[in-house]
């Protein structure tokens, strides 16, 4: 890609020959540090959200901002995922079978 995403899958997979052919296993992960970063991201909006809570301070904005990041890390690693789909298939000259 010609920009920065953080949110740009790690791909891992396997070849395996078979009677039908040849199948090509795909697994798409979240960077490593992209995980930490929601992780601790999370935790503090959630810590706050508590605080603010306990005091009797009802702000709900730290658990809205919890699932922005929710929401965001979806559209946009589902975005590059899909792209990068699709690019394996046409290097593989492949078709998709999702088991």
């Amino acid at each position: 890609i010609n920009y920065r995403n953080s949110f740009l899958p790690k791909i891992l997979g396997a070849i395996e020959t078979d009677t039908d052919g040849t199948k090509i296993y795909v697994n798409m992960k979240l960077n490593v540090f992209a995980k930490i970063f929601s992780i601790i991201w999370c935790g503090f909006m959630l810590l706050l959200g508590i605080v603010l809570l306990s005091k009797n301070i009802f702000e709900l904005q730290p658990f809205y901002m919890i699932v922005f990041l929710y929401i965001m890390t979806m559209v946009f690693f589902k975005f590059e995922s899909i792209k990068s789909k699709e690019l394996l298939q046409n290097i593989f000259e492949a078709e998709i079978i999702s088991e």
